[in-house]
């Protein structure tokens, strides 16, 4: 119980197959984004690719986010 899994309950709940098809959707759904990995991030539906090991996760993401920001805008301005 070492990451608070009740270990009852959770094997009750995969052997019910409750949840099989939210499951299988969710990796589908994944799937067409190019997700094949966790932890994966989106920006604006655009799947983010792995960081330089020279930048911090926080300057990334925002470097990810103005570059994003700047593609929305000069499409705006066509």
């Amino acid at each position: 119980m070492a990451a608070g899994v009740k270990i009852d309950p959770f094997g009750n709940c995969v052997e019910r197959r409750e949840f099989r098809d939210a499951i299988q959707t969710a990796i589908d759904t994944a799937g067409r984004y190019g997700i094949h990995a966790s932890p994966s991030f989106l920006v604006n539906g655009r799947l983010a690719p792995a960081p330089p090991p020279f930048l911090a996760p926080y300057d990334y993401f925002k470097l990810l986010i103005e570059e994003e920001l700047g593609r929305l805008a000069s499409n705006r301005g066509k």
